[in-house]
Order: C-alpha cells, then sequence, then structure tokens
C-alpha cells in the first residue's frame, strides 16, 4: 500500500497561475526517495546529500527545502529524523518568489487540505 498526501494551494494562491495544481505532495513511505534520503533518514545526511536551504519552524516540525532542477524537495523534519519527504511547486520556493508565497506555502502546510491517495 502506498500513501502520499497532495496539497492545492490556498485560496489566496488559486487566483493565480497555481489554480487547479498541486503545490506539494508529500509521502512518510520508506519506499521513495530523494536523491538517496528517505523518510527515517538523519537530518545531518539529508543536509549533506541534499543541500538543504534555510529551515522554517511550524509547529512541532521543521521543514527544509533543496532545489532539484523543475521543482524544491522538501523535508518535514521532527528531532533530527526525516518524517516525511516530497516535492513541492518550484515558484513557491525559488529566491525569487515573493514573500507573501512562501508564508502561503507554510499555511499550506500547517493547514493541509489536500487530498489524500492511497493505491
Amino acid at each position: 500500500m502506498l500513501a502520499a498526501t497532495a496539497q492545492t494551494p490556498s485560496p489566496l494562491l488559486s487566483a493565480n497561475a497555481l489554480q487547479g495544481r498541486v503545490v506539494l505532495a508529500l509521502t512518510a513511505n520508506p519506499f521513495y526517495a530523494m536523491r538517496g534520503i528517505r523518510p527515517g533518514a538523519s537530518l545531518p545526511t539529508a543536509v549533506k546529500a541534499l543541500h538543504t536551504g534555510t529551515v522554517f519552524h511550524v509547529g512541532l516540525n521543521d521543514w527544509y527545502m533543496a532545489p532539484d532542477g523543475s521543482s524544491t524537495t522538501v523535508l518535514k523534519v521532527r528531532d533530527g529524523t526525516i518524517q516525511e519527504i516530497g516535492i513541492a511547486d518550484i515558484s513557491l520556493t525559488t529566491r525569487q518568489s515573493p514573500a507573501h508565497l512562501h508564508h502561503q506555502l507554510l499555511l499550506t502546510l500547517v493547514r493541509p487540505r489536500g487530498i489524500a491517495a492511497v493505491r
């Protein structure tokens, strides 16, 4: 059984080009990996492999983002262990993105309105 969560943009982002698109997809399933990093891996190993950027503290979790071509790798971390891995829309996570887009992505992380897909 494979499980993943897909997040759609908050209403503030829905008016732009992201309308109807998934902006964040996460999974805790260790079947999936990003450059060899799976849920359960240690944070230092992930930082070294993925070259993560700034950490965002949201609730009990730390969120790390790393550039990965046409998308951005997202790591949900708690107590130094990767809990979930996934990808986010690059337009919300680049340094050129306006600060309000980063804020809206973080709101999406805190208040998921997504679809849980199970196969």
